[in-house]
């Protein structure tokens, strides 16, 4: 119930350039809430962050890391990439 996926966007983002060179993913951590404040997008100078929900995020990040470690590293512990 907590993760959702987001409708495909046109958004200018150079992030994709890694991509072309090593296997990647891009995501975005929805932090609406507005008991917080933290209801204007993240290149508004409103922007609130709603620090309580920052461990979803690392989370979600070390699952990732920890999926492709499973899968693409090797017995004497380096990482293929």
């Amino acid at each position: 119930e907590d993760v959702a996926e987001a409708e495909p966007l046109m958004a200018g983002e150079d992030f994709s350039f890694y991509c072309l060179k090593v296997p990647c993913t891009f995501a975005f951590l929805g932090i609406r809430n507005e008991t917080a404040g933290s209801v204007h997008n993240l290149h508004s100078p409103q922007f609130t962050m709603d620090e309580s929900v920052l461990h979803r995020g690392t989370a979600m990040h070390v699952a990732w890391a920890l999926k492709y470690l499973s899968t693409h590293g090797s017995a004497d512990g380096k990482t293929e990439l």
